[in-house]
C-alpha cells in the first residue's frame, strides 16, 4: 500500500482534451499561457481477509483505466457555462498526470474514475460469526484539487465503496484496543470469630459476605462495532485464556474520536450461587448464636449477555495506543427455570454493578491487608 501511497510524478499517460458543451467554442484555450501538472497513483482494494487476527487487504494498482479531470469553463472565461473534460489513462503501475492550461487564478478542478464493476472479498459478521463474502461491486473515488498556473499537485486515490458492514478500504492507519470480558461470580467471604480482649475468648461472630465480583471469561465470541463521522466497522474477536482479546482497528486519521460498541455471544457454562442460611455457633462461654452464613448451589445454563457496552468519545491521538477496555458487566447469568420458593428468579442479573472489583483485585487486597 505505501508504494502505491508515494508521490509518483512519472508521466502515466498521454491526456486528451475532450468537448463537453457548446460553450468551449467561445474563447481559445490554446491561448491560456501557463500550465498546471497533476498527477498521482489509483489503486483499488480487490479483497479483505484476516489473518492472525490483523485484518489483510489486497491492494492492486487501477492499471489501464480512464482518469477523468474536469474544469469548469467560467475559471478560463468569467461567465461561461459548461466545463472542460481532460481524460488520460493510467499505467501498469495506477499512475496518471494531466498537463492542463491554467492562469494565475487559483482554480479547482474534480479528478474521477470511470466507474467500474468488479468483485471484492469482504469480511461480515453473520449470525454472529466472521464469514469471507464475496459480492459484486461498482468502484468509483473523486477527489477535488486546487490548481493555479505552474502548480504541481498529487492526487494519489484508493477506489472505493461503503457499507456498514465493510472495512472501509481508504483507511491507512491502525489503533490497537484491547478488551477484557469477565463473567460474574460471587465470592465468599467466611464468617470469622470475635475475640475479647484477651484475644482467646470468642464473644461473637462476624456473618459470612458475599461479594460481587468478575474473574476473566475465556472463550468467549463477540461483535464489537467502531463507528466515527466517516463510516461504521463491524469486526469480531475471541478472547483467550485471561479474557483478553486485542483488536486492530483500521482508522482514516490520527488522532479520531470513535464510539466502540462491543457486545458478547452467549455462550454455556456453570455459576456458584450462594443462598442465604443461618448457623448457631458456639461461644466461649457455652452459649450460642445464630449468624448469618451462604450455601453454595451450583447452576448450570448459559452466561448471556446484557446488551452491548458503549464507549463514547474514545481519543486516540496515536495510532500505536492500546486501550484497554474492561467489560465486567457483559456476561450474567439468571438461569432460565431456577426459581426461589418466593417464585423470584434464583439470580437476578440486574444485582451486578459495573463498580465491582475483578476477583484477583480483591484478592489482592486482602492480601495486602492482612
Amino acid at each position: 500500500m505505501k508504494n502505491y501511497k508515494k508521490m509518483l510524478l512519472a508521466a502515466g499517460a498521454v491526456v486528451m482534451l475532450a468537448s463537453c458543451s457548446e460553450d468551449q467554442t467561445e474563447f481559445n484555450i490554446d491561448s491560456v499561457p501557463g500550465r498546471a501538472k497533476i498527477s498521482g497513483t489509483i489503486v483499488y482494494n480487490e479483497g479483505t481477509t484476516i489473518e492472525n487476527g490483523r485484518f489483510v487487504y489486497n491492494y492492486k494498482p487501477l492499471a489501464s483505466h480512464e482518469v477523468i479531470l474536469t474544469v469548469p469553463n467560467s475559471y478560463y472565461k468569467s461567465g461561461s457555462q459548461g466545463s472542460k473534460t481532460f481524460i488520460a489513462n493510467t499505467d501498469a503501475e495506477g499512475r496518471y498526470t494531466f498537463d492542463i492550461p491554467a492562469t494565475d487564478n487559483q482554480g479547482s478542478a474534480s479528478v474521477s474514475i470511470r466507474p467500474f464493476e468488479g468483485t471484492t472479498t469482504t469480511i461480515k459478521v453473520i449470525d454472529n460469526k466472521p464469514k469471507a463474502v464475496q459480492e459484486p461491486v461498482v468502484w468509483r473515488v473523486s477527489e477535488t484539487v486546487p490548481f493555479s498556473a505552474r502548480d504541481l499537485r498529487v492526487v494519489n486515490m484508493t477506489c472505493g465503496y461503503n457499507s456498514s458492514y465493510e472495512v472501509p478500504e481508504s483507511y491507512a492507519y491502525t489503533m490497537t484496543v484491547k478488551i477484557q470480558i469477565g463473567e460474574n461470580m460471587e465470592y465468599k467471604v467466611p464468617m470469622t470469630p470475635r475475640y475479647g480482649s484477651n484475644n482467646t475468648t470468642i464473644i461473637g461472630y462476624n456473618p459470612a459476605e458475599i461479594k460481587k465480583l468478575w474473574q476473566p471469561s475465556a472463550s468467549v465470541d463477540f461483535t464489537m462495532q467502531v463507528g466515527n463521522t466517516e463510516a461504521t466497522i463491524n469486526m469480531f474477536g475471541t478472547t483467550d485464556a485471561k479474557g483478553v482479546c486485542q483488536m486492530n482497528v483500521p482508522v482514516a486519521n490520527i488522532p479520531d474520536v470513535f464510539v466502540v460498541n462491543i457486545t458478547p455471544i452467549s455462550k454455556s457454562g456453570s455459576f456458584t450461587h450462594y443462598v442465604e442460611t443461618t448457623v448457631e455457633k458456639a461461644l466461649s462461654s457455652g452459649s450460642k448464636v445464630k449468624v448469618r452464613d451462604y450455601e453454595a448451589k451450583k447452576l448450570n445454563g448459559y452466561f448471556a449477555s446484557s446488551g452491548t457496552v458503549t464507549f463514547n468519545s474514545v481519543d486516540y491521538p496515536l495510532a500505536s495506543i492500546v486501550k484497554l477496555l474492561n467489560c465486567k458487566s457483559l456476561l450474567f447469568s439468571p438461569y432460565a427455570g431456577e426459581q426461589n420458593a418466593d417464585d423470584t428468579p434464583l439470580y437476578d442479573a440486574s444485582s451486578w454493578s459495573t463498580g465491582s472489583l475483578w476477583l484477583a483485585d480483591y484478592l489482592e487486597q486482602q492480601a495486602n491487608a492482612k
